[in-house]
């Protein structure tokens, strides 16, 4: 923001006369402006009832509304090679990041394919898994609803009880919880599994120093779904 602020200001003096180009550009400004408020005061998560789904990240969500303001008024800034030379440095740096973050992504949802790749058909799975510490991308369980497509079932999956999407879920349901309260104390390990929930199996991070490198567990009845220190290899 830093690089198109200054470009923005250079371009400003040069053109300042022009006021049919810097109409469009101001109006654009103030829709980001208004965008980046509106992100900024609206609560992080939220939820209408006490026993209904969080509707969360609704400020990380809106910056991408914030960035596609920005960048339309990028559109409008006049070709230089400065200018160019600016912001391709500035996308080197951040695809640099972005290719190094990713890349354990990737490799966690490699483990996680290798480790559900033989599972009888119909196995119902809990992941909990936890992103690194600094991470911003809190919900990395995702890569084993990905992985079970077609063969596995994870059975914390918060939509179908949230009653927030198409899919709904009847009370007893073998292949997913009908219970939001009951989702998320799974996915965070607090759960303990009921006669009624098994067999159930658990996928979790088994190598304190590397969280890419996943396991997987039966669940008996009395189990949490998260493996305490004392049990990991």
């Amino acid at each position: 923001m830093a690089a198109i602020f200054v470009i923005l200001l250079v371009q400003y003096f040069s053109r300042r006369a022009d006021a049919t180009f810097w109409k469009p550009v101001f109006f654009l400004i103030e829709l980001y402006l208004l965008a980046f408020c509106v992100a900024s005061l609206l609560p992080r998560d939220l939820r209408f009832d006490a026993n209904a789904a969080w509707i969360g990240l609704l400020t990380p969500r809106l910056t991408v509304i914030s960035a596609i303001f920005a960048l339309c008024v990028v559109s409008y800034i006049a070709p230089r090679l400065w200018a160019f030379a600016t912001f391709t440095a500035c996308a080197a740096v951040f695809f640099a990041f972005l290719y190094k973050d990713t890349g354990k992504i990737n490799r966690l949802e490699s483990n996680v394919e290798k480790i559900t790749a033989n599972l009888p058909y119909g196995t119902r799975i809990i992941p909990v898994l936890d992103p690194p510490p600094d991470s911003r991308i809190i919900f990395i369980n995702h890569v084993v609803d990905r992985a079970c497509i077609e063969h596995c079932f994870v059975y914390s999956n918060y939509e179908a009880s949230s009653a927030q999407f198409h899919l709904r879920v009847h009370s007893g349901s073998p292949v997913v919880t009908d219970r939001q309260a009951d989702s998320g104390a799974m996915e965070n390990g607090d759960y303990v599994v009921r006669g009624s929930d098994a067999p159930l199996k658990s996928i979790y991070q088994c190598l304190p120093q590397d969280f890419t490198v996943v396991c997987i567990r039966d669940l008996g009845v009395g189990q949490t779904t998260r493996k305490s220190e004392d049990e990991l290899p």
